[in-house]
C-alpha cells in the first residue's frame, strides 16, 4: 500500500495564476518513520529516499539553503548529501532530524536552545551531528532531540524542564 500526497497551490499575484503541483509517494510499510509533523512544517521520506518538507521555513526547517522563503505550500527537497539514505524522520517545533542507514543523525532548522546540537545559529541545510556512536533510534520534540546509541541515550537542546534527562535544568 502507498500513500500519495498531491499538493496544489495557486499564486495569487497574477490574474492568470499558474497552478503548482507536487506529488510525493510514501510507503505505508512503516508509515510512522516516513512522515513527521512539526509545529508549522511537515516532512516526508519519499520512496526514492529523498526528503521533502513543506510549510513554515523561517528557521530553515525545510532543509534547503536554495529555498529561503518564509514558507512553502508545496514540498521542497531537503539538501541531504546524495550518499545519505534516510530511514526515519522526526520534526520538532522548528527543526527536523533524520536517522540514516549508516546510523548517523542529520538535523536542520532552528538551533534555538541548541536543538541542533553543537552548531551555531540556524542551519538551512542538513548537518551531520557528531554523536561519536551509532544511533539506532531518534526522537524529536519541541526544542530538544534524543537518539539511542549503542551505549546510551544522548539528548541535546532545550532543558528548561529537565527534558534532557541529565538531572539538571
Amino acid at each position: 500500500m502507498w500513500i500519495v500526497f498531491s499538493f496544489a497551490c495557486l499564486a495569487l499575484v497574477l490574474s492568470n495564476s499558474p497552478t503548482v503541483t507536487a506529488t510525493i509517494t510514501v510507503s505505508t510499510t512503516d508509515f510512522t518513520t516516513r512522515i513527521a509533523a512539526g509545529d508549522h512544517h511537515t516532512c516526508a521520506i519519499s520512496n526514492d529516499n529523498t526528503v521533502w518538507c513543506w510549510g513554515e521555513n523561517i528557521s530553515g526547517q525545510l532543509g534547503s539553503s536554495e529555498f529561503l522563503d518564509d514558507f512553502s505550500l508545496v514540498p521542497t527537497r531537503a539538501n541531504l548529501p546524495t550518499s545519505v539514505i534516510p530511514i526515519a524522520i522526526e520534526a520538532g517545533a522548528r527543526h527536523t532530524c533524520i536517522l540514516d542507514s549508516n546510523s548517523d543523525v542529520y538535523c536542520w532548522g532552528s538551533n534555538g536552545s541548541g536543538a541542533l546540537g553543537n552548531f551555531q545559529g540556524d542551519q538551512y541545510d542538513p548537518q551531520l551531528l557528531p554523536l561519536n556512536e551509532d544511533a539506532t533510534n531518534l526522537a524529536v520534540g519541541g526544542k530538544s532531540s534524543c537518539a539511542n546509541t549503542d551505549s546510551s541515550i544522548k539528548c541535546w537542546g532545550e532543558n528548561i524542564s529537565g527534558q534532557l534527562g541529565n538531572g539538571s535544568t
